[in-house]
Parts: structure tokens; sequence; C-alpha cells
């Protein structure tokens, strides 16, 4: 079978072809891809806080990796050979979607990054754990028990996880850093509407992994200075 076919045939998501390459379709556990959505910023958090690095250090070397993750994903498309070698090495993590487009991880360093920069640095760590935790969460969730769609790829059971993830991550990690009081339930449940906005996003073919934090840093802002928290 030549490289032609196999690009053409990893195209599909959904075959009963025996193909060279398979990859997990949107509505499948796919927990490999779950796990690699979690780790980076689980090893992100522990390298900011064990090693000591500054917001800024941290938020450069995300746009590094975006800047060079961009110009890998641009070379594999212009090149049938090395896309396939990407997709083979990656179809744990890749869906049969993402052949001949942009992956997940651009997006995701790119997010982290700008969130980085553009937001006070607790309501960027916060949105950062929106999408490392919320984000898989709800997938999961909306995979094994999603029954009540509303959005393309998108059930009310999967929101309404996001929406608790990301309300107990709020509480509990302004609660971590002082805030208290009534403030900080009302505060909380916002956010959970804020995060769990973002990771809606995606039904309209922008990809979360950017949405999640730029749209959390920024809500987290405002809902800040109208009801201010820390």
């Amino acid at each position: 079978m030549n490289e032609n076919i196999y690009l053409k045939e990893m195209s599909l998501e959904d075959s009963s072809d025996n193909l060279a390459i398979h990859f997990s379709k949107r509505g499948d556990y796919h927990l490999a891809r779950k796990l690699w959505h979690t780790t980076p910023g689980v090893l992100g958090f522990a390298a900011y806080y064990i090693l000591g690095l500054s917001i800024r250090e941290v938020a450069s070397f995300a746009l590094i990796v975006a800047g060079l993750s961009f110009s890998l994903e641009m070379l594999r498309f212009k090149s049938k050979k090395v896309n396939y070698h990407f997709c083979r090495l990656g179809k744990h993590f890749l869906r049969g979607s993402e052949v001949h487009k942009f992956s997940g991880l651009p997006f995701y360093a790119l997010g982290v990054g700008l969130s980085l920069l553009l937001f006070p640095k607790n309501f960027a760590l916060l949105s950062i754990m929106f999408l490392v935790v919320a984000d898989p969460m709800s997938s999961l969730v909306g995979s094994a028990y999603g029954r009540e769609k509303f959005l393309p790829n998108k059930s009310i059971e999967g929101t309404l996880t996001c929406f608790l993830v990301c309300y107990t991550l709020s509480f509990f990690y302004l609660k971590a850093i002082g805030a208290s009081g009534n403030d900080l339930f009302y505060f909380s449940i916002f956010a959970g509407m804020i995060g769990a906005f973002s990771e809606l996003m995606s039904a309209f073919k922008i990809d979360d992994n950017l949405t999640i934090p730029v749209i959390s840093g920024l809500g987290l802002t405002l809902l800040n200075s109208i009801l201010p928290i820390i």
C-alpha cells in the first residue's frame, strides 16, 4: 500500500477497513489523549512552583513551544512523508480529523502563554487549571454518560461536569491564597460558568485549548473587577 493511500485512509475517522493507522473517534474515551492533555500542565505547574520560575519565563517557554509546534505542523502539511510519520507516532493522541489540520498542542501552548502574559497571575493560573483538569474531565464524562446533546459534540452532562470542576478548582484555589466569606462562594459559581462557557467554544470549530485559558482568564479578570475577591 503506497503512502498516498495511507494518508487518504487516515483521514477517515470511522472505517471497517484494516487500516495501517487507527485513530479514536471523538465519541471514544481516548484516555491516552486525555492523559497527554493533563500531563504537560501538571509538569508545568510543578516546574513553576518547584523551580521558582517567573510567570514571564513560563509564558516565554510556552510561546516558544507554540511557535515550534506550529512550524512542525506546517512542515507535515507540506510533506506527506513527514505527515505519515507524525501521525504514526502520535496515533494514540491524535484524531483522524487532525491528519490534515492542526492538532491541539500548538493551541494548548499558545493559550497558556497568552493567558500568563495578558492576565493577573492568579487568574491566569486558575484558567490554566480549567484547561488541564476541567476540560479532560468534561470530555470523559461527556463521552461516557453524555445523552442530552444541545450543541455539536456537547452534552448537558459534560458541560455540567466542566462547571462543577471549574467551580471546585476556583473555590479551593482562591481559598488557599486568602479569599474567604460569601464572596468566595459567589465568585466560584460565576467562575464555574465562565469555565464551562469557554469549553463550549469548541462546538463552533474553535480549538478549546486556546479558548479555555484565554476566555477564562479574561472572564475571571473582569469578574474580579465587579466582585473583587483578591
